[in-house]
Parts: structure tokens; sequence; C-alpha cells
């Protein structure tokens, strides 16, 4: 438990130095067994491209005495407007790296997928959002044969500059040697700041 809170508190000072210098966004999230922290920023390549990267840590403390993992990630896609009409939607595709550890399992994977977020006209301080990515065997390495990932959220933003939200997780491995293994699954609550 204390080198969960050493590398915690560790990864959380290092992405708000970065996250500060870089003027982004930090979001943190907790379920009962999980915590993720993350931090995004977008970069304007020209009028009318953006590219968004991410940085995370998942950690997640099994229950009853079973292994406890973390899980690295990084993401680059590019995002634009859907073109939906009276209503703010915005698409991103791109890849997502992972790097799963823990209890002597070692995987990494670079899965291909994308997101979509939607402000509905009226609602300007709802955001829906959702994202999927998954790795086949052919981009999975170590200990893996395939990763998904996939979520969603509802966001309220309470400030210009902050959002609290409510959000689904599901994260699966399939290892080589067995069958599919979940590594995170449920709902959280989070906040994301942005600076």
């Amino acid at each position: 438990m204390y080198s969960f809170i050493k590398t915690t508190s560790l990864l959380l000072a290092g992405l708000f130095v970065a996250g500060t210098a870089a003027a982004g966004s930090i979001a943190l999230d907790l379920s009962s067994d999980a915590v993720r922290l993350q931090l995004s920023n977008v970069a304007n390549m020209s009028a009318d491209t953006e590219v968004e990267w991410d940085v995370g840590f998942l950690r997640v403390e099994a229950d009853n005495g079973g292994p406890s993992r973390s899980l690295i990630t990084g993401t680059l896609r590019s995002v634009g407007d859907a073109g939906i009409a009276h209503h703010q939607v915005n698409a991103a595709l791109g890849v997502r790296a992972f790097w799963l550890n823990g209890d002597g399992f070692d995987a990494q994977a670079l899965g291909v997928g994308g997101a979509l977020s939607a402000r509905l006209q009226g609602m300007d301080r709802l955001v829906f959002s959702g994202y999927a990515y998954y790795a086949p065997q052919i981009i999975s390495f170590g200990d893996a044969d395939a990763f998904l990932e996939w979520g969603g959220n509802l966001a309220y933003q309470v400030l210009r500059n902050g959002e609290v939200f409510l959000g689904y997780r599901q994260v699966k491995v399939e290892p080589k040697q067995s069958s599919d293994i979940t590594i995170d699954t449920g709902f959280h609550l989070g906040m994301r700041f942005g600076f």
C-alpha cells in the first residue's frame, strides 16, 4: 500500500507540473477499487486540424486478495467537428498505447479507436462523451494477445475551467495462456481541471 501511495503521489506531482507547463487539463476519477489520473492537451496544427494527446495512470486494487495492477496509457488522436448542425459534436480518431503491469503480468499494446463528445444546444454545461480502443493480437505484446478499453461519461461544467463527471469504464486484456481478464469495470466519479 505504501508503494502505491508513493507512486501515485509522484505521478500526481509530475502530472501537475507537466499540466501547468503545457496549459492542458488534469482529470482524476475514483471508484471503490480504482483511481485514474490523466493529463490531456490539444495542439492546433492548422486552422482545421487539432491533435489531442493524453497520458494516464490507472491503479486497480483487486478485491478478495487478488492481484493489484497498474495501467499506463498514452493517446494521440486527431480531433475535429463531426458536422452535426445546431450542436457542438466533436469526433476523434487515433491510437492508444497500453502498458499493464502487476503480479508477474507484463503486457503492452497499441490500440486503435476513437472518441465522440457532444454539447447539445440549450444544454451547454452538459457534455456527453464516449470512447473505445482495441488492440488485436498483431499489435499486442508481452503477456497479452489483445486489449480492449471502452467507456463514457456525463460531465457538468461547474466552473469555466472545471467540471465533475460520472463515468463508466471497462478495461479487458486477453492473456496468451488463459481466458480474458477484466482489469477494471464499473462506474466512477471524477473531476477535471483546466490550466
